[in-house]
């Protein structure tokens, strides 16, 4: 059963019951045709609503507005947030709304005693009439019966009541959810964190045997999920911290989850599964998008949108500093004399010629690239030998050519895409020494 708490505010209400008729009098129900409707229980369904006296073991009977549950477990009540059943989320939401039918036509009744009662009671003399309970609606689909998630398109379902949306913060409009999220719940407070952790489980459990389909969860995942949020739903309403062990126990298994998502996408582009599958996939990663950008007390997008800028203003400056060096060294190279340009070769080519092994390991250098260095340098050198200028311009530009290559892609390891640091250090070793064997040259 779920219920509210009318203490005696609704005792006038036995005045207007016909005890001989068994039914509501006439005046009673012009004047107060909210009450009249839920005065006494009319029928034994769930969709019955109805204003009654219960009096619990050693307490005095008093009103309480409820509504009969059928056909579910306790167990399934037993969370932190019990709004995570639709079914009680149903009965939650209508009566939420009856009793704000009821507060405002006894604060418009000329009932002095009610209207008091009412005040003590919830410290409210009005509602403002644009005020709604929101997200308390019916969490299913009347049509189609389909479970709603908080972010559906025009969804007021499961309870769950979440920040506003916000737009995507400039420069990191290409943020993830599925890369974000996991970083998101461990910036979030206590609170945030549950209302993330529960909105989550929902449009999984709402999508459960979708994701199933297209691999991304196994089959008892939604049930661990499902036990750590009762157990952190326990700590909240004991007014306890949520514990370590559940917060990393539930951001792993949402990470797990993440992860199919992009194994999923990663399957999609280089086997033939079902493109259904995809769609379903394509959906359930829009809806996180719509739980991720919205207005969460915590600094994560601040903090990412600042990472981004001071990494593209390192970028930048990597590539300013890339350009100048690529500069200055093909500038050596053309300034240089034959008896330089020669020596230059030398130094190259014994280094080449030693550390060409480790050179193969990081893939700076082929075997077939050393030779090839070989063949334009010996032709430049052979040209200029034959006193045949035209074919030793054309040989030196040719080794110039491939040298200025070979220290470019030095570079580009060496401080603007590789993530194996022991190779950026090494790349950025060989290209020193070529900067030295240039300035050793001149």
């Amino acid at each position: 059963m779920a219920l509210t708490y009318w203490a005696h505010v609704m005792d006038f209400a036995e005045n207007g019951f016909d005890r001989y008729e068994h039914t509501i009098k006439k005046h009673f129900r012009k004047k107060y045709p909210t009450v009249a409707m839920l005065y006494g229980q009319h029928t034994d369904t769930a969709e019955d609503i109805h204003f009654s006296t219960i009096g619990f073991e050693g307490h005095p009977k008093e009103w309480y507005l409820s509504m009969r549950i059928y056909g579910e477990d306790f167990e399934d009540f037993f969370h932190g947030n019990p709004l995570i059943n639709t079914t009680f989320l149903s009965a939650v939401g209508n009566l939420c709304e009856a009793s704000m039918d009821v507060f405002r036509e006894l604060m418009k009744s000329d009932a002095k005693q009610p209207k008091a009662l009412l005040q003590e009671l919830t410290g409210l003399t009005e509602i403002d009439e644009h005020f709604s309970f929101g997200n308390y609606f019916e969490a299913r689909n009347p049509e189609t019966h389909e479970t709603l998630t908080p972010t559906q398109e025009g969804s007021k379902g499961m309870g769950v009541l979440l920040p506003k949306p916000i737009k995507p913060l400039q420069g990191i409009e290409d943020l993830s959810p599925s890369d974000g999220l996991k970083a998101l719940l461990d910036t979030l407070d206590d609170n945030e964190y549950l209302t993330l952790a529960n909105t989550l489980y929902y449009e999984i459990k709402a999508k459960e045997k979708q994701m199933l389909g297209a691999h991304v969860i196994r089959d008892n995942f939604c049930e661990l999920m499902e036990y750590r949020l009762s157990r952190m739903g326990d700590s909240a309403i004991h007014h306890e911290e949520l514990t370590v062990t559940d917060k990393m126990a539930f951001t792993a298994l949402a990470s797990t989850f993440f992860t199919g998502l992009l194994l999923h996408n990663t399957r999609h582009l280089y086997l033939d599964e079902p493109q259904q599958c995809h769609e379903d996939v394509v959906e359930m990663e829009k809806n996180l998008s719509k739980l991720f950008w919205r207005d969460w007390h915590t600094d994560y997008f601040i903090k990412e949108q600042q990472k981004r800028v001071l990494q593209k203003g390192i970028a930048d400056a990597i590539d300013k500093h890339v350009k100048m060096l690529q500069s200055r060294f093909d500038n050596a190279l053309k300034a240089m004399n034959y008896e330089q340009f020669m020596e230059f070769h030398d130094q190259l080519d014994l280094m080449m010629k030693s550390k060409l092994a480790t050179l193969k390991k990081y893939n700076l250098l082929s075997k077939m690239e050393y030779q090839l260095h070989i063949i334009y340098w010996g032709q430049a050198y052979k040209a200029n030998e034959d006193k045949d200028t035209a074919a030793y311009e054309e040989h030196r530009a040719a080794a110039t050519a491939f040298t200025s290559r070979f220290y470019a892609n030095l570079l580009v390891y060496g401080y603007q895409k590789c993530q194996d640091k022991a190779k950026s250090r090494y790349a950025q070793k060989i290209a020193g020494d070529m900067d030295r064997y240039a300035l050793m040259a001149r």
